[in-house]
């Protein structure tokens, strides 16, 4: 097994009931770059499990990746009836939270990479379609492996219980 490339129109993979990782990445990235050489070592290391990567690169992949990510408040600039920014004393733009036509506050998932989501079609439901576990953000492999661990574990102890 190793690390495939998930194409959006391929998200149904993620489905299967079985356990799969998701590192979601950006071009141009260095801690990418060095998340993604120890990711593609830990197929070898936790065969039973599927190992994906997505490149963030288009909107159906960011509209995926925000299903998984906290959103934040949108700040955006002040401007006066003419459209310019409007500075402080020190120069600095004012912002403001952003607010759509309704009034409501406009949020969006904040683009931190890499970041290790976590599925398994045991657990989707209606309001979990894709059986969405957690996530491991940045680089941080060892926490991911510590997880993946403790998950494993936790199978070998059900399938010992269930021989009993």
């Amino acid at each position: 097994m190793n690390v495939n490339t998930l194409p959006v129109e391929n998200l149904d993979e993620l489905k299967k009931d079985e356990l799969s990782v998701l590192m979601i990445w950006v071009n141009g990235c260095a801690a990418c770059s060095e998340a993604k050489e120890g990711y593609a070592e830990l197929p070898k290391k936790f065969q039973d499990y599927k190992f994906f990567e997505m490149e963030l690169s288009n909107q159906a992949v960011y509209d995926f990746y925000s299903n998984f990510t906290e959103k934040q408040p949108v700040m955006e600039e002040v401007k006066d009836e003419d459209g310019d920014i409007i500075y402080d004393a020190k120069g600095k733009a004012l912002t403001r939270l952003a607010r759509d036509e309704n009034g409501e506050l406009i949020q969006k998932a904040p683009i931190q990479v890499p970041k290790f989501f976590v599925f398994h079609g045991s657990s989707i439901d209606e309001e979990n379609e894709y059986g969405f576990l957690g996530k491991v953000d940045g680089y941080n492999l060892p926490m991911l492996e510590q997880i993946l661990e403790n998950i494993q574990k936790m199978q070998e102890e059900e399938v010992a219980n269930e021989q009993i």
